[in-house]
């Protein structure tokens, strides 16, 4: 007795019945292959969107912070306009009120 494989024989109709069953597999394999990549596609085309959102959110808020710092740059350069201006008007009546001291002065030694 023989303790090797048992080998089949097929005829040519077998054959070509094997080769369908293997073509068959073979597409069903690759249509979910392709099933599987679709979903991939898909997920990463949502992702793709999510991230666009976001960055369209992001571009708008950064647009928003320059204009807030555009508006606060100039609220303190107006600030610091009239700062200079009260400066200048402070320096002006003291020099006023030291003029009238003056006067006070030499009308008071009369």
């Amino acid at each position: 007795m023989s303790s090797g494989p048992a080998v089949r024989v097929v005829g040519r109709e077998g054959l070509v019945e094997v080769e369908q069953r293997m073509r068959e597999q073979i597409r069903l394999l690759q249509d979910q292959r392709a099933a599987a990549m679709m979903g991939e596609i898909e997920e990463l085309q949502r992702d793709r969107g999510v991230a666009a959102e976001r960055a369209a959110r992001l571009e708008r808020s950064l647009a928003e912070l320059k204009m807030e710092g555009e508006r606060d740059r100039r609220a303190l350069l107006e600030e610091r306009l009239l700062n200079s201006d009260l400066k200048q008007k402070l320096t002006a009546a003291n020099g006023q009120i030291a003029a009238l001291l003056d006067k006070l002065n030499t009308v008071r030694e009369r």
